[in-house]
């Protein structure tokens, strides 16, 4: 404290210059002294450092009427004191000695005062020779020297010993730097999530790997977060949301994701992923569910992802653009889930009431009871079923930081899930998957008398669901391409020379259509596609096989999404098919 080198409260880990500013990672003592200290500092009443430094070498730059002017070409910092009055307040470091005991012990030490001091203290000064100079420096042994070197600095006479040689000490106080700068860097990143790291920087024993953990389990349970730096979103108890902020959902990186996966015991993958790794971990205990490998957290697939565009070069710039979530990327590939009613975020099964039956009506007559009559309700219900899709990546691409790579790899993703949902929700079987559209009671059939449909029969599909009051909505037709194209070149009436049965606007009797090659071949829905119920439980669930293609370099990504499907009213739907 204020260049006392009795009054000791810590000592500094690390130092490095940074855009011409000086930082350093230090590290408080336990004394009740220390502790005032640091309890000032982190109350910003301690704001203002001093540096002591040795200089090495400096240059005479000009001699003229006894002044002579030096330029300091090697400098090395030993010591760091917080000061009450710093010489410099706008820079954060002095350059002049506060009291005399300091300025006896350097000039016992042999060191050499900067100009700024010597300034100060015109008692002290700067002796320079024309056939050798004094240089602080290592000689062959090892050892910290302050000497005497020729032109050459080549080592003449030994004035002082500094340091003896003691490369096990270096070494451990190098490990110790890196531990604590670790701690100090998952700190700076993720907050402190109510885990105190003065606590595992204290404790030698205690690893950044340590903290790390300390960390992920806080995050698993958020109740016992009592502080930290992240600001977390307050989530209903029935959410599977697990309260990540903007910047947190902005940040989060299914690359790093797949990496980890790829190689679990990589240390460098594991540190690159820690906050995904931290959020699954808080996903599985808010889901109360076992990821197979991580679970990406609800927050992130139902929220627009902010990615910052690339430019010219490999940096990034501030411009940002708002990408769709990735439920909308969901949407955007499945033909179903685009006209489906989706519900997503759900927890547990989900029981929906529909009404089967209409009440009855009557006419009476004088002092005449009406007849009761009851509305028939039933209901439908999602359970939560394992929907999984499979994705090859190579490594090459997964190693990319490109945020269009990391769009690429959620689309792909999402793509394959999409087509697994669609395909389900036509023709599932039951079971451990969906019960589909072709296999529900109560869907309206037309049997085809052929392969394909001929105009009647398009219009046969329309007028069966409105004979069963059933169009209540807006209705769509879909087929596959090989439909379209019977369409296109089909006219409505044979022998005619008229219209063909597709009709400007990519309509069919009026109706628009959509086109999928999901749709088994001979097959064509119609329908209120609003009646169609999708559920979407949180988290998305990802594996990463590395072996089975490894001589391909590709790695085959398995994704695990669960989901359900249902249908309000069967009657809102019809299949044309040819009869078996």
């Amino acid at each position: 404290m204020n260049h006392d080198w009795d009054d000791l409260v810590g000592v500094i880990e690390s130092a490095r210059i940074e855009s011409k500013k000086g930082k350093a990672v230090v590290r408080f003592g336990t004394s009740p002294r220390a502790e005032e200290i640091w309890q000032d500092v982190k109350n910003r009443i301690r704001k203002h450092v001093s540096i002591g430094y040795i200089v090495h070498e400096m240059v005479l730059e000009k001699d003229e009427d006894g002044t002579r002017t030096y330029r300091v070409t090697d400098w090395e910092p030993f010591e760091q004191s917080f000061v009450t009055v710093p010489a410099d307040p706008t820079v954060g470091v002095g350059r002049s000695l506060d009291n005399q005991k300091t300025l006896n012990q350097l000039r016992d030490m042999g060191i050499i005062i900067p100009t700024g001091a010597a300034d100060n203290h015109p008692e002290i000064e700067i002796r320079s020779e024309s056939t050798m100079k004094t240089k602080t420096l290592r000689d062959a042994s090892g050892r910290l020297v302050r000497a005497k070197v020729d032109e050459n600095d080549v080592i003449v006479e030994i004035i002082e010993v500094l340091e003896e040689s003691n490369g096990e000490r270096q070494a451990g106080i190098e490990a110790e730097q890196n531990r604590v700068r670790d701690i100090l860097d998952l700190f700076e990143q993720y907050g402190s999530r109510g885990v105190d790291p003065n606590q595992f920087i204290r404790d030698k024993s205690k690893t950044a790997s340590d903290y790390q953990r300390a960390l992920l389990d806080a995050a698993a349970n958020p109740q016992g977060n009592k502080g930290g730096k992240r600001n977390v979103t307050p989530t209903a108890a029935d959410s599977p949301d697990i309260g990540l902020s903007d910047s947190e959902i902005r940040n989060y990186s299914f690359l790093n994701v797949l990496r980890y996966l790829s190689n679990p015991t990589n240390e460098k993958y594991r540190q690159a992923a820690a906050f995904e790794l931290e959020a699954s971990a808080a996903a599985e205990g808010k889901l109360q569910r076992e990821a197979q490998g991580i679970i990406v957290p609800n927050d992130v697939l139902r929220s627009a992802a902010p990615i910052a565009k690339s430019g010219s070069g490999a940096n990034l710039i501030a411009t940002e653009h708002l990408a769709g979530s990735f439920i909308d990327m969901l949407y955007n590939k499945s033909s179903v889930m685009q006209y489906a009613t989706t519900l997503t975020g759900l927890v547990g099964d989900l029981s929906i009431p529909t009404q089967e039956g209409g009440a009855t009506g009557y006419w009476l007559g004088e002092d005449a009871d009406a007849t009761l009559s009851e509305i028939t309700f039933g209901e439908r219900t999602l359970q939560n079923r394992t929907c999984a899709a499979l994705v090859e990546m190579t490594r090459k691409m997964i190693m990319q930081s490109s945020n269009d790579v990391e769009m690429l790899a959620r689309g792909d993703i999402a793509k394959a899930l999409a087509l697994t949902i669609d395909k389900a929700a036509l023709y599932g079987t039951g079971g451990d998957q969906p019960l589909g559209l072709a296999g529900i009671t109560g869907v309206n059939p037309v049997n085809l008398v052929g392969t394909h449909p001929n105009y009647q029969e398009f219009i046969e599909m329309e007028t069966s669901i409105a004979a069963d009051n059933a169009d209540v909505g807006s209705m769509l037709y879909m087929m596959n391409a090989v439909g379209r194209g019977h369409c296109k070149s089909t006219q409505k009436f044979a022998n005619t020379n008229g219209s063909p049965i597709w009709e400007a606007g990519n309509t069919v009797n009026g109706y628009g259509t959509h086109i999928s090659n999901q749709i088994n071949n001979g097959d064509y829905w119609f329908g209120v596609w609003s009646e169609l119920l999708i559920g979407l439980w949180g988290g998305l669930d990802l594996t990463v096989d590395p072996y089975t293609h490894s001589s391909k370099g590709r790695l085959r990504i398995v994704a695990f999404q669960d989901a359900d499907v249902a249908v309000r009213h069967p009657q809102s739907f019809c299949l044309g098919r040819k009869a078996a």
